[in-house]
């Protein structure tokens, strides 16, 4: 995993940034899809970046992520939105939880 720069810092202009690198903006972390420059991080679910939601503890043997529109979530993975835990059944990026026709399903509650 490639460091995680400030990209509020006075002065900095995002350089040039490869998939897989971590860029904190305002107080939200994001990581890079693809290669992008110039490209202010936004939870947009069209653009370079995705946002990491932050990590839940759900019980004390599961954890995480609360679910952002731009998050990409690979099969298996978990995402906790509106207080429920959901396990994407495919690879999914802005669908939001919920939808019976979606590739989410629910798995527990979770309310942190």
């Amino acid at each position: 995993m490639a460091r995680v720069i400030d990209a509020e810092r006075p002065g900095l202009r995002l350089p040039a940034r490869q998939e897989g690198d971590r860029v904190l903006y305002q107080n939200r972390l994001f990581e890079a899809q693809w290669w992008t420059q110039n490209q202010v991080p936004t939870s947009s679910p069209w653009l370079a970046w995705a946002e990491i939601g932050a990590t839940i503890r759900c019980s004390t043997e599961a954890t995480a992520r609360t679910w952002t529109d731009s998050g990409i979530y690979l099969t298996g993975q978990t995402a906790v939105h509106d207080g429920i835990r959901w396990t994407a059944q495919w690879w999914t990026r802005n669908q939001e939880p919920g939808d019976k026709n979606g590739p989410w399903v629910k798995t527990d509650t979770c309310n942190g």
